[in-house]
């Protein structure tokens, strides 16, 4: 049962294994995907914002601390977004202009599925800066074009996080390559891949 995994998978999050390097994990994976966005790319979404969001790298962690929500949670509000955008459906593009309301509205329904005692949209409107109507909407938005099929299972949730792991490792700005470190110390990678990583080309394009 996925049910069964994620209680697992939440000792290990405190513990020893490498759930808390989940949040770093997917700030890499968040930099390195808005790196190409544009305005233009994102003007017809109902997630874009006006004026871009730089505050990627703080972004995840307070959603983190704020709304206590799971690692599993994080992984898998990533998971919906990818099973959108690699559909092919438009407006599903994390941009500097897209990433704040496309992530939050994820997060918002993976919580719900996924955790115990998930806190309610006012708490996620608060933590993510979007305004709760706003967030309303773009929930039962997002439900839909996700046809309200949300089961993982757990093959599929761990193939998708060694994808996001891989994904991290191309990025080469500091803070990737100070991950790609703590990755090695914890075993998940050998300190050789640190200098060929960026050269393998995965990403989750292959998962789906």
């Amino acid at each position: 049962m996925f049910v069964d995994m994620l209680d697992r998978r939440r000792r290990s999050d405190g513990g020893d294994g490498h759930g808390k390097l989940t949040v770093p994990v997917l700030t890499c994976v968040l930099k390195l995907r808005m790196g190409h966005g544009k305005l233009g790319d994102a003007r017809d979404s109902i997630y874009c914002q006006a004026e871009k969001q730089n505050a990627a790298v703080e972004f995840l962690s307070r959603l983190k601390k704020q709304t206590m929500c799971s690692y599993s949670s994080l992984i898998a509000a990533f998971l919906y977004i990818d099973r959108l955008r690699l559909r092919g459906l438009k407006g599903f593009q994390l941009t500097t202009f897209t990433f704040r309301r496309l992530l939050a509205t994820a997060l918002v329904i993976s919580s719900k599925y996924l955790d115990d005692d998930p806190l309610s949209n006012r708490c996620f409107s608060k933590a993510a800066d979007v305004p709760l109507e706003i967030l309303n909407v773009l929930e039962l938005h997002m439900l839909r074009e996700l046809n309200f099929d949300l089961k993982i299972t757990p093959k599929e949730f761990a193939l998708y996080e060694s994808r996001i792991f891989a994904e991290a490792m191309q990025s080469n700005d500091l803070s990737a390559l100070h991950l790609k470190v703590m990755l090695a110390e914890k075993g998940v990678i050998n300190r050789r891949d640190i200098a060929v990583a960026a050269c393998d080309g995965v990403s989750t394009s292959g998962y789906f």
